[in-house]
Parts: structure tokens; sequence; C-alpha cells
């Protein structure tokens, strides 16, 4: 059942990132706009002013790429390894499909109206992945010496 639950969160994962990454020019900025306003607004306590605004918005888009690969990163190698998968091959299932993704999300961009890719947040998207996953196996390796020493 696990397996299942995991698979079915990584599968739902990978169509938020495809859906982020596909949106037009226009309605990628008004998603990341409402987000951002509706966080400042909560942190501030009041409405934020534009210029805030604008700071901000381009502040949390590059985290939110780094986040969300790193969430995908994690993702996967739960879901690689609950197969039965060596931990190492994992890994490195888990690092190489994330690299793919970071790939295909900011390159299908180019066919996308008001849209564009991005290197730096093609290396964000890379790095997520990377410490995702490189958390996940460490986690995976310590407890699972951890079990074998009790």
């Amino acid at each position: 059942m696990k397996k299942i639950v995991t698979t079915l969160l990584l599968i739902l994962w990978v169509v938020l990132i495809l859906f982020l990454s596909f949106q037009n020019g226009k309605d990628t900025a008004k998603t990341s706009f409402g987000f951002t306003h509706a966080l400042l607004r909560f942190f501030l306590k009041k409405e934020p002013d534009y210029n805030m605004l604008l700071v901000w918005n381009g502040r949390f888009r590059l985290w939110a790429h780094f986040v969300i690969f790193l969430i995908y990163g994690m993702f996967s190698v739960l879901v690689i390894k609950g197969y039965g998968v060596r931990l190492n091959r994992a890994f490195l299932t888990g690092f190489l499909s994330g690299i793919f993704f970071a790939v295909v999300s900011e390159t299908g961009k180019l066919m996308i109206e008001g849209r564009h890719c991005d290197f730096g947040e093609m290396r964000l998207n890379i790095m997520g992945v990377l410490l995702g996953t490189l958390l996940t196996a460490a986690f995976l390796y310590k407890y699972s010496r951890n079990c074998l020493y009790q």
C-alpha cells in the first residue's frame, strides 16, 4: 500500500511540475503573483505595495524552482527504493530522472507563448534534485544502518 501511495504522490508531483512549467506567460505570471501576494499579505498583515510585490515575486519564483525539484528528488528516491532497488541505484535513477525533468521543464518553454528557457532556473532545478536525492539517500542509509545494529 505504501508503494502505491508514494508512487501516486510522485506522479501528482510530476503533473504539478509539468503544469507549472507549461503555462503560458500570462498564466504563469498570474499564478506566481497570486502566490506572492497571498504570502506577503499573510506575513505583513497588510496589503503589499507593487514594488515589494515585484521584488518578492522574483525571489519566490527562484526558490520555487529549487524547492519543487528538491521535493521531486526526495519522492523519486523513496519511490524507487520502495520497489526494492538498491540505494545507490535509487539515488542515481532519481537524480538522472530529475535532470531529465529539469531540462524538459525549461526547454519545453521555448514552444510556449510568453515563456523562455532560462539556464539559471535549469541549474536551480538540478541543484534542488541533487540535494533532495542526496538528503533522502543519506537518511535512508543512516536509517538502515541504525536498524541493523539494534
